[in-house]
């Protein structure tokens, strides 16, 4: 068993039982790509979807390391830790891939690539979680999704709902204060508010696969079509202004099923006989389970399938904001 996931489990054990408005999760897939040196956010700048420039330290963004033809090699939540310090926040199954792509590039800047194992991930949620927050000094306004501690960085993802990313020694005493008012939540649980909150990422299965605009990076604020020149930049920019997507991200469920889909899976309908998509997020929810998956509009409103003999249906559900494909 993973050594941080031994570690909550065990404080989990050791609380009372009681009922709370706050649910606690050690999450285990999430790593963070470090890019340090006087030159971190000009080198960004020229490689990431999102504008670095209008990052600060009381702020965080989603946003993509593309190809030259446009495809998201990894998406990330990016923070900054300081002037010279920028934090990507991925998941673990693509930072290689993203040390590999980036490192080609980082060479003729000022900067460096590290990956610092000392960190730990959770989350945190629930409506008494902004409370819970707020008596360990950590406090959020209007004008920030972000709030540095002790060297590491609290996330607002919803109102309601936090990631934190911590050093080791941090990350263990404060979910040790938690997990004393909090009920733990798993991985799982994670994913399917994330699936829920239409919220998206690149694993290593679906790497090199899909433009940003096809994640949702529009709604989500993953994309800026003003800060100039990066690398995909331009055929980004066309499918914006130009044609447009045919294929976005939605949200489907399905009622029973006994193993998860895994990312990049292919979808199936009664209206096509080729694959009309592929999986993004699965998470199990009860007897059932929902995903977030890439399909053509004009489908999005249908069942869909795991295969073609079309066994298990899937039927559409809403997202929490509008897409927009005109």
């Amino acid at each position: 068993m993973n050594e941080w996931l031994s570690f909550a489990h065990q404080q989990m054990h050791n609380r009372k039982a009681h009922d709370s408005d706050a649910n606690l999760y050690p999450l285990t897939k999430y790593s963070t790509l470090i890019v340090q040196g006087a030159d971190s956010k000009k080198f960004l700048q020229g490689q990431l979807s999102c504008d670095l420039l209008a990052l600060s330290e009381q702020s965080w963004h989603y946003g993509a390391h593309c190809t030259h033809k446009g495809k998201a090699i990894f998406s990330f939540m990016a923070t900054q830790l300081d002037e010279q310090t920028i934090w990507l926040c991925c998941h673990q199954s693509v930072l290689a891939v993203a040390q590999a792509s980036l490192g080609k590039y980082i060479v003729f800047s000022k900067a460096n690539l590290q990956v610092d194992d000392n960190l730990r991930c959770f989350g945190l949620s629930g409506q008494a979680s902004t409370e819970i927050l707020a008596e360990q000094g950590i406090r959020f306004t209007d004008d920030n999704n972000c709030c540095p501690f002790n060297g590491g960085v609290i996330l607002k993802i919803t109102a309601t709902r936090y990631q934190c990313y911590l050093a080791k020694s941090d990350a263990e005493t404060l979910f040790a204060n938690f997990s004393k008012i909090c009920v733990q939540g798993d991985e799982n649980a994670w994913n399917l508010m994330d699936i829920r909150d239409g919220i998206g990422e690149v694993r290593i299965q679906t790497t090199d696969t899909f433009i940003p605009q096809m994640l949702n990076f529009n709604e989500l604020g993953g994309i800026n079509y003003q800060k100039g020149c990066y690398t995909g930049q331009e055929v980004i920019a066309r499918m914006q202004y130009r044609s447009g997507t045919k294929r976005q991200m939605y949200r489907f469920i399905c009622q029973q099923i006994e193993a998860l889909p895994a990312p990049g899976q292919p979808l199936f309908s009664n209206s096509k006989t080729q694959s009309i998509g592929n999986i993004i997020k699965a998470a199990k929810n009860g007897t059932g389970a929902e995903i977030l998956a890439v399909v053509s509009h004009d489908l999005a409103k249908e069942t869909v399938f795991l295969d073609k003999s079309k066994q298990l249906a899937w039927q559409p559900a809403p997202l929490p904001y509008a897409i927009n494909n005109d």
